[in-house]
């Protein structure tokens, strides 16, 4: 059985335009990867203090704190993604990635 992270994928734009990951076959380990690289580089991770609301897969609401927080305003490529939002939980980054990945098999 193959691994979900092992999956190849396509990534369509505006995820695309992130260094490193541009339009060729990715597994979904990599492509999590360069995101989280991006978002160091341009340092948009929370700090202590910082919090966000969320709600989980199970429909309860949840919150993050400190450096579970994206601040993807912040940076124009992710807040595309992500919805035009200002910030959200690193939970609920995968789930706005995948309106922008497309099996490659």
């Amino acid at each position: 059985m193959v691994r979900a992270i092992d999956i190849k994928y396509y990534v369509d734009e505006p995820l695309n335009e992130i260094k490193g990951i541009g339009n060729k076959k990715l597994k979904r380990g990599q492509i999590q990867q360069k995101v989280w690289a991006h978002i160091g580089k341009m340092n948009l991770q929370g700090v202590q203090g910082d919090t966000a609301k969320y709600k989980t897969k199970a429909g309860k609401k949840g919150t993050a704190k400190g450096g579970q927080v994206i601040f993807v305003g912040d940076d124009p490529i992710l807040k595309a993604v992500c919805a035009n939002k200002k910030k959200i939980a690193m939970f609920e980054l995968a789930r706005y990635m995948e309106k922008y990945l497309e099996r490659a098999d």
